[in-house]
């Protein structure tokens, strides 16, 4: 947040709305997790320096494997998730965000930061979950008209 607001954070050669949100994130540095198709759940990751207002240093972590082994200090990790849950009639959409710090000072930094970003950071998601609705329904209008016209 901080590199975007700064100006520094990617250009995205695409539009937003060619791509899926998941699509998105991963364009901006996050990686696949966990996809549960059962559970109906995603789980995606980041490693940073989220408190450098230059985004800090890239990891580069490429897999889930490599995500779970990482354990430098002066980093912390984040993993969220979606979960989507059927109701009958409609479906409950959820987010969830969890961040690891590996020692006490990168845990003073990121409290900092956090402090800083919380509620914006709870805008986001809210703004996350509407726009995976807004998408949900359009798809699933676009779906009963094309069953309509047949």
């Amino acid at each position: 947040m901080p590199a975007i607001l700064a100006g520094q954070g990617e250009n995205r050669s695409q539009p937003a709305q060619d791509k899926t949100f998941l699509e998105q994130l991963y364009a901006g540095g996050f990686i696949p997790l966990i996809d549960d198709a059962v559970r109906r759940e995603v789980v995606f990751g980041l490693i940073g320096q989220f408190w450098k207002l230059n985004g800090g240093e890239e990891v580069g972590i490429a897999d889930p494997e490599a995500y779970q082994a990482f354990q430098e200090t002066d980093y912390a990790k984040v993993a969220a998730n979606l979960i989507v849950q059927d109701l009958g009639n409609t479906s409950l959409l959820s987010t969830e965000t969890r961040i690891w710090a590996p020692d006490a000072e990168t845990r003073r930094k990121l409290a900092v930061y956090w402090k800083l970003i919380s509620l914006g950071s709870g805008w986001i998601r809210i703004l996350w979950l509407k726009a995976i609705r807004n998408k949900a329904e359009i798809e699933s209008r676009r779906r009963s008209h094309h069953i309509a016209d047949l």
